[in-house]
């Protein structure tokens, strides 16, 4: 009795790193002439984007921008907002990998603490996580049939 066990191979991708690397905000921005001076700040909000990645070696870099919105009480008691951006890069050390592999950048924000400097002046500290993934391709062999002695697939 021999049995013959036909198989196949599934290729997948999967999450084989991850990494995470911190950039820290330091920010001072001024308010443009046609913004209202700043009395109180009720809330700042940082949004982080990444627009790409690349890799050169086991290095990867991730590149896009943050975007800062001021929400805050003006001088004549009234509520303003403010935006603005700024460039965002951090890099990490993947180490060696393969041809196959592909990359992906996921950013987020920390923490924020607004401060107002002056009436014209504010300051923007916190911390930035990006995190890294690579996927890589595995083929794996799967078991799709038997064959022999009357056997049923």
């Amino acid at each position: 009795m021999e049995l013959t066990l036909n198989n196949n191979e599934i290729v997948s991708c999967r999450c084989t790193m991850e990494r995470i690397e911190k950039q820290t905000l330091d920010m001072t921005m001024n308010l443009p002439d046609y913004c209202s001076d700043i009395k109180r700040i009720i809330k700042c909000v940082v949004e982080p984007g990444i627009s790409g990645v690349s890799v050169t070696g086991g290095r990867a870099c991730a590149a896009g921008e943050i975007t800062v919105r001021l929400i805050y009480v003006n001088d004549r008691e009234e509520i303003d907002c403010f935006a603005d951006s700024s460039a965002l890069s951090v890099s990490a050390q993947l180490g060696e990998l393969s041809d196959y592999a592909r990359y992906t950048a996921q950013a987020a924000v920390d923490f924020v603490n607004p401060r107002a400097v002056s009436e014209r002046r504010f300051s923007v500290n916190g911390a930035v996580s990006v995190l890294f993934r690579v996927y890589t391709r595995e083929t794996q062999s799967i078991v799709c049939g038997v064959e022999g002695c009357g056997c049923q697939k």
